[in-house]
């Protein structure tokens, strides 16, 4: 029996998967990919876009793969996105993955994280669980996100208040003259939390401060 079809005639069976990527090379390449891999039961129609949240709307998604990295406003990229296409899911593709990103796409409710250096089968059965309907955290992320306590905070009390003053603009001199200790401490206290957090950078640290509501 024929599969029955939406208004603008795609198979209401089929996945229609958009590849958001800077690169070309690689977008087209997964897309490939995943149309010469169909998932039974579930055919996978996936294109290839260039980036942009207006593009990856007018593809109408049902699955969206980007790469965090390339996004510098990735919450507001899934906030217009998912205004558009309210069942639209999304899964990080990342070329730079961390600790820290990977929490925080699963903060903004991301159906997946893999790094793109996945191998092509590896790919291709982590986006099989996906498209059909569960989530995939590859375990080299999943098992640190999912560890005893990790919902606590692994930070002491001071070393998150120079990273929340940090990520407010705050200078290492001011967060030391504010608390009434050393540069060298408060640079001690930075070192100790980001390395905990892996957060390896400053826009790293403002990625996490964002999904912790330290800058509302």
């Amino acid at each position: 029996m024929a599969g029955s079809s939406d208004a603008s005639g795609g198979d209401r069976n089929a996945c229609r998967v958009v590849v958001a990527d800077a690169s070309p090379i690689f977008a087209d390449a997964l897309s490939a990919l995943l149309n010469s891999s169909p998932e039974p039961g579930r055919e996978i129609r996936a294109v290839a876009v260039a980036g942009g949240a207006i593009a990856v709307i007018d593809a109408r998604p049902d699955l969206v793969i980007v790469d965090p990295n390339q996004e510098s406003a990735l919450e507001d990229f899934v906030a217009q996105v998912g205004e558009a296409c309210p069942e639209a899911r999304f899964v990080a593709c990342a070329s730079n993955p961390s600790l820290e990103l990977a929490r925080f796409c699963m903060e903004l409710d991301f159906r997946g994280f893999l790094p793109k250096s996945l191998s092509r089968e590896a790919m291709i059965r982590a986006l099989a669980v996906i498209v059909a309907g569960g989530s995939y955290v590859d375990r080299q992320f999943g098992r640190r996100l999912m560890r005893p306590g990790g919902g606590r905070s692994p930070l002491s009390r001071r070393e998150e208040t120079v990273l929340r003053r940090m990520s407010e603009g705050s200078s290492a001199a001011e967060i030391a003259d504010g608390l009434g200790i050393s540069f060298k401490t408060v640079d001690t206290h930075r070192v100790r939390a980001m390395t905990k957090l892996d957060l390896a950078d400053r826009r790293a640290l403002v990625r996490h401060a964002l999904a912790r509501g330290w800058l509302a």
